[in-house]
């Protein structure tokens, strides 16, 4: 009888540290790496995860799922869902996921939820994206009413996001120039210019030579608050006021031409008076 308790007793211990295994078995992420380290907007990434099962037995079927459902990712030539047969104690396992980044996803840190499941157990993990596009500013001449020498006018500058982060706190400012006098501010805020936006800021100038010289210096930061500052030179050739006549673009001055006829019918009226009193 006393064997048999023995037995039962034995058999008992084997269960609970069998059943204490189990609870503690986990599996955890052991190392997360990105390639390259920084995403950009549109491009596609490797992320390789480390697994290792940090449980004193094996483990079998590990399922790791990456969530991207609220997220501006995408698996690209991947699944989400990677599938581990067997992991045996303080072994690990590398899986790789490639991912595209979407074209409109802002440039911020992205938190992906990591999903393991084993032995109908489920544990959520975090992994962290660092997503970050560089905003590309082009400058040109819109419009420009400033055209002949002499004639003041207003100057339309035209700026283009075509890189892939968001522009914030645009300011530009138009340098002086031997070329042109400046009537307006030098100063114009344009503010945010999201990706693939177009703005304008305007100045009025006064050309004083053909070839005006317009250099610019454009003040910005992008979504990660890193600033900007470039400048650009823009070359545009004005009219001087006879070829400007010549094509049209000044209307003669005929004020002269009716001060004459006037002058004539004034003169005329005059004589006709004049010679009616002499005949009387």
């Amino acid at each position: 009888m006393e064997n048999r308790n023995k037995l039962m007793f034995g058999i008992l211990m084997i269960f609970v540290v069998l059943t204490i295994a189990g609870v503690n078995a986990q599996i955890i992420i052991k190392s997360v790496d990105t390639n390259p380290q920084v995403v950009k907007p549109g491009e596609v990434a490797e992320i390789k995860l480390v697994v290792e099962n940090t449980a004193q037995e094996r483990i079998d079927d590990i399922i790791v799922k990456l969530d991207l459902a609220a997220l501006p990712i995408a698996p690209s030539e991947s699944s989400t869902e990677k599938n581990i047969e067997r992991l045996y104690s303080d072994d690990t396992e590398t899986l790789i996921f490639r991912i595209i980044v979407l074209p409109d996803a802002e440039s911020k840190i992205y938190k992906i939820p990591v999903q393991l499941t084993y032995n109908q157990t489920k544990r959520d993990s975090v992994i962290s994206l660092m997503v970050e596009g560089k905003p590309e500013l082009d400058i040109g001449i819109d419009e420009n009413k400033a055209d002949i020498i002499g004639k003041a006018g207003d100057l339309s500058i035209r700026f283009v996001n075509k890189g892939s982060s968001n522009i914030k706190f645009l300011t530009v400012k138009i340098l002086e120039s031997d070329s042109f006098d400046l009537i307006s501010s030098d100063t114009y805020y344009i503010g945010d210019l999201k990706t693939g936006d177009l703005d304008t800021a305007s100045f009025k100038i006064q050309p004083k030579n053909q070839n005006i010289e317009i250099r610019l210096s454009a003040t910005y930061k992008d979504q990660s608050n890193k600033e900007y500052i470039i400048t650009k030179t823009l070359n545009q050739r004005v009219y001087s006021e006879e070829e400007a006549k010549q094509l049209g673009l000044v209307k003669p001055d005929n004020r002269l031409m009716y001060l004459l006829i006037v002058a004539v019918i004034i003169l005329v009226y005059v004589l006709t008076k004049y010679l009616r009193r002499k005949r009387k």
